[in-house]
């Protein structure tokens, strides 16, 4: 596991939204958006702004759950 991997330009994701949603793509597969593992309604998200600015230091943990028909996730912030 690499706990560093996602840095994307958050700039550029605010110019569309001021949070970060998240997908996965399995080998062989289409890219499905992550729901929320306790509410399959809600995408998983991470808000990237405060205050009307994109937050300098940023980070959290991403959890993702592979079941037989599904993919779930949470994203905690760090405090």
């Amino acid at each position: 596991m690499d706990y560093n991997r996602w840095r994307p330009n958050l700039n550029l994701v605010n110019e569309i939204s001021d949070k970060a949603y998240f997908r996965v793509q399995l080998e062989g597969k289409a890219p499905m958006l992550l729901y929320d593992s306790f509410d399959n309604d809600i995408l998983v998200s991470a808000k990237i702004t405060e205050n009307g600015l994109v937050k300098n230091n940023y980070g959290g943990d991403l959890s993702i759950a592979f079941f037989e028909d599904s993919v779930t996730g949470l994203f905690h912030e760090q405090q």
